[in-house]
C-alpha cells in the first residue's frame, strides 16, 4: 500500500468551507480512481495545518492519481482556501494495524 500525502495551510475563514467540499467532492472522485482504498482529512482549526492522507493499492496508482486530471481538478477545488502551494509526495504504508 502506498499513501498520498498533500499538506496545506488554510486562511482562518476557509477551514469549515474546505471541509465541507473535500467530504462532498474530493471523497466520492477519489472513491472512482483505480486502486483508490481509503481517503481521510486531517486538520488543526488552531494553525491552518491541513493534511490529506489517500491510500493506493500500488505506488503507481498513487502516482497515476497525482499526475491525473482527477487530482488536479481536486486541487483546484482549494486553491482559494490556501496560503501557499499544496505539496503531494507519496509515501509507502510500512506499517498497517
Amino acid at each position: 500500500m502506498f499513501a498520498l500525502l498533500t499538506t496545506a495551510k488554510l486562511k482562518a475563514d476557509t477551514q469549515n468551507d474546505a471541509i465541507r467540499i473535500f467530504d462532498a467532492k474530493v471523497v466520492s472522485a477519489a472513491k472512482m480512481q483505480k486502486g483508490f482504498r481509503a481517503i481521510y482529512l486531517l486538520t488543526d482549526s488552531k494553525t491552518g495545518k491541513t493534511v490529506s492522507i489517500s491510500i493506493w493499492e500500488s505506488r503507481d496508482d498513487a502516482i497515476n492519481c497525482e499526475r491525473s486530471g482527477y487530482y488536479k481538478a481536486q486541487l483546484d477545488e482549494f486553491q482559494g482556501f490556501c496560503t501557499a502551494p499544496l505539496a503531494p509526495e507519496v509515501y509507502e504504508v510500512s506499517v498497517h494495524g
